[in-house]
């Protein structure tokens, strides 16, 4: 198999996925730069809503490698908590995981507000840690001890913590957060802007034009897209 292009480039075709088709070999160096006008339009159709979006989700995924950890296999010791949504509820999950027998499923809800609050003074201040973090010695195990399993890739939400005195009664310490838990939330954020700034939108054109466009960045899961295809065709 090979990728094609619907449009040949000779004859203005784009290089980009809305004109990428997969094919054989042997057919696409028969077919040369010719086009069947009477299939191009139901073709291009498909390809752009369909096709296309999916061949961009796993191509982002791909690229967004670099932002999560080096580690391709999940690390020994890690035990499933709970799972949650990433994004369209369905095809991309989170699956949060602990190695550590402190952390279960009663107490890992807590935790993670606890990390959502930490990482919010960590924002304030524009720094990947924060600090006069009241934290007992147990405490910093547990947050220590919880990865995120999310694009394939496994990686902690805490890096460290660091007491201002090992041997005082007080705890108080620097909390430091792992810089691809710190980009995915960035991430994951700028997603659910650009939603948002689109339900914005009055004009009901520029509105399906806008779905249409996030959709292709973000594609829905199949038991969504029915709805969406409605919402443009309205």
């Amino acid at each position: 198999m090979v990728i094609d292009h619907l449009i040949p480039v000779s004859k203005n075709g784009k290089d980009c996925f809305e004109n990428y088709v997969l094919t054989f070999k042997d057919l696409n160096i028969g077919k040369s730069n010719k086009i069947d006008e009477n299939q191009i339009d139901g073709m291009k159709y498909i390809v752009e809503l369909v096709y296309a979006p999916r061949a961009k989700k796993i191509y982002e995924k791909l690229s967004r490698i670099k932002l999560l950890s080096k580690t391709n296999r999940k690390p020994k010791g890690l035990i499933l908590l709970r799972r949650k949504d990433l994004f369209w509820a369905d095809d991309q999950e989170i699956e949060i995981l602990s190695d550590s027998p402190l952390v279960n499923e009663k107490n890992i809800y807590d935790l993670l507000k606890t990390i959502d609050k930490f990482v919010e003074m960590a924002r304030d201040d524009d720094s990947d840690f924060c600090f006069d973090v009241w934290l007992t010695s147990e405490e910093g195990k547990k947050l220590r001890s919880i990865w995120y399993h999310a694009g394939g890739k496994y990686f902690r939400l805490v890096r460290k913590t660091k007491y201002y005195e090992t041997n005082s009664p007080d705890k108080w310490a620097y909390l430091y957060f792992n810089q691809e838990y710190l980009d995915f939330l960035a991430w994951q954020e700028k997603e659910h802007e650009s939603l948002d700034e689109i339900w914005e939108v009055e004009n009901k054109e520029e509105l399906k034009e806008k779905l249409q466009e996030f959709c292709v960045k973000y594609p829905p899961p199949e038991k969504y897209l029915d709805d969406m295809m409605k919402l443009f065709e309205a």
